[in-house]
């Protein structure tokens, strides 16, 4: 753990000067939400210069998600907008040449959603914009 921006490139550096050989894994739970699609694109493609062979977790919003936050009680209360717009998981590869989609899993698809009640699990993973209103996505630095 690290206290820097995730913009401020100087930790990536100082991350891979402390382990030139090391394996690295990425996780970026409830962060790039927040932020617009080329600060995310830009992480991305800084991660993807430094860390070959590196695996990046991370989880994005759909457009949708976007202009219907304002309805989700629970982000409502945060104040904090989701920004990261991303209907096309594909895109993600356009970011950096070495950066490929390994997988996408839909929130619907971990059984642990059936707690929210049985209604809302199968809306998750069978109506498409709820479906892909949030996903995570595992991509590999190659």
């Amino acid at each position: 753990l690290m206290g820097s921006s995730m913009f401020d490139t100087q930790w990536m550096d100082t991350v891979k000067k402390a382990h030139p050989h090391g394996d690295f894994l990425f996780v970026a739970e409830g962060v790039f939400f927040y932020f617009k699609k080329p600060q995310v694109a830009d992480v991305m493609a800084q991660l993807a210069r430094r860390f070959s062979g590196a695996h990046i977790l991370f989880d994005v919003t759909s457009s949708w998600m976007c202009r219907n936050q304002h309805k989700m009680s629970a982000v409502k209360m945060t104040k904090a907008p989701f920004r990261l717009e991303l209907d096309r998981i594909s895109e993600i590869e356009t970011w950096a040449p070495n950066l490929s989609v390994r997988d996408v899993r839909h929130y619907g698809d971990f059984k642990e959603w059936k707690q929210a009640g049985f209604l809302r699990y199968w809306m998750l993973r069978l109506v498409p914009f709820l479906k892909n209103a949030g996903r995570i996505v595992s991509c590999d630095i190659k």
